[in-house]
């Protein structure tokens, strides 16, 4: 068998117009055991935020001692990470014979159909489906690519949806309003399902409702019945109160940082309790509550504000949207408890790179400008907004992310700071490959 990362990274990103046949043909080729038939899968789309609700979920239903898969992407260090089951990542020999039966699979349908290409994704969606029936899980915990209409995850039977958060994002795609992007990334929920909404404009949830009602799908706007206080934060996790409707916890531990991520959590909480009212009545309120405390205290999602290094403080965040940004200024602030950082800024070609950079501004007393080998705009582009925008702050340069990470941590030992890495998920993941020793060029996505 060929390198995994060699044979999906030689097919395209999209593959021939819509997708989802492919992916059932896909779907019917692996149906030898009936667990694929069987399954009611929690899924979940959003323009941010859908990776922390998915670990959210996986670790609650592990705390609760029910089996379940982790189709998420994309993965920062391996490829086993987007494939994970009862905890723990997939290693190449725990993949070898699903992606064994991907090649001749794929070798069969091109054969039978040599106009209609796959696409990675498609590819990934596929594999993922015999993996986890090769070791049937009770539930699978799965995160939506682009979208929700055409999504590949579309074909994942399943009667819990997640939509987390909505942003102006694969316009060309999904539509170049709220709205459109809305109705399409609802449509991953099937009719006579359930579709959990976080804290998304009223006005769009006004609207999303009347579709849903249309489509036969029940919508639960999980932030209208959220409630928490006394939020305080420890090192690398946070504490509050939470009610959520007829529950409460007190003193509950979320072991990610942001009120965003409160939000997160009451989606996948919402998402967990009809999941398991369906398929788990023994549980009861008790055991259910106690799941969750245990659940959100060890959940671990790595590179959602991830301290990386101590002496000085070292963070990296994935965050690659405006709105993604947002939050990110707001829980750097909180946490730090309003500090200035040493902001090391990098931001991919093909995003809001001025909206990027400008947010993350104000949050520090010197800027870094350094770009991700994959996809990183010119650091002269990015040192050229910041001089535009902050004059009056430091500015240094650094063509590699090695030297800008040695810079940083100088300046702030220097000036008694943390370090912020933060613009693109491709510069927190190098960042985090130079942590750990590794080459950062040696990272591919597939």
């Amino acid at each position: 068998m060929s390198d995994p990362l060699s044979l999906l990274g030689a097919l395209p990103r999209f593959g021939a117009g819509v997708g989802l046949h492919r992916v059932a043909w896909f779907a019917e080729a692996c149906s030898s055991t009936p667990w694929l038939a069987q399954l009611d899968a929690i899924k979940v789309t959003g323009s941010n935020g859908k990776g922390s609700v998915c670990a959210m979920l996986a670790s609650m239903l592990g705390a609760l001692g029910i089996t379940r898969g982790l189709y998420t992407s994309p993965h920062l260090l391996k490829l086993g990470e987007r494939f994970g089951l009862n905890g723990r990542a997939a290693t190449d020999h725990d993949l070898a014979p699903s992606l064994a039966w991907f090649q001749e699979q794929h070798a069969v349908y091109a054969r039978r159909f040599p106009a209609d290409s796959l696409s990675a994704f498609e590819a990934l969606t596929a594999i993922a489906l015999h993996y986890y029936a090769r070791h049937a899980p009770a539930t699978l915990v799965a995160e939506a690519g682009i979208g929700g209409r055409y999504d590949s995850t579309r074909m994942i039977p399943g009667q819990w949806v997640g939509l987390v958060s909505l942003d102006l994002e694969h316009a060309a795609l999904l539509g170049d309003r709220l709205e459109l992007i809305a109705y399409d990334k609802a449509d991953l929920c099937p009719e006579g399902g359930t579709l959990v909404t976080g804290r998304l404009d009223p006005e769009i949830v006004r609207r999303l409702r009347a579709y849903c009602e249309m489509r036969r799908v029940r919508l639960i706007d999980s932030s209208r019945a959220s409630r928490y206080q006394r939020l305080r934060y420890t090192a690398t996790s946070m504490r509050l109160d939470l009610q959520l409707g007829d529950m409460r916890w007190h003193d509950l531990e979320i072991g990610l940082q942001g009120r965003h991520q409160i939000d997160n959590a009451a989606v996948a909480i919402t998402l967990l309790r009809g999941w398991t009212q369906r398929h788990r009545p023994d549980l009861g309120d008790a055991g259910f509550g106690q799941g969750v405390a245990q659940g959100l205290a060890t959940v671990d999602w790595p590179g959602r504000f991830q301290r990386i290094q101590t002496g000085p403080a070292v963070y990296v965040d994935v965050g690659h949207t405006p709105a993604a940004i947002d939050r990110l200024v707001e829980t750097t602030r909180d946490v730090l408890g309003g500090d200035r950082v040493v902001l090391v800024v990098g931001v991919s070609s093909d995003k809001d790179v001025e909206a990027i950079v400008t947010r993350l501004l104000p949050l520090a007393e010197v800027v870094i400008c350094t770009r991700a080998r994959h996809q990183g705009s010119a650091v002269a582009s990015i040192a050229e907004i910041v001089e535009r925008h902050a004059a009056h702050t430091p500015l240094h340069r650094a063509e590699r992310l090695e030297d800008a990470l040695a810079l940083a941590r100088d300046l702030a030992l220097q000036q008694h700071r943390s370090v912020l890495v933060a613009g693109s998920l491709f510069l927190a993941v190098e960042a985090l490959q130079v942590a750990s020793g590794a080459v950062p060029q040696a990272w591919r996505l597939a």
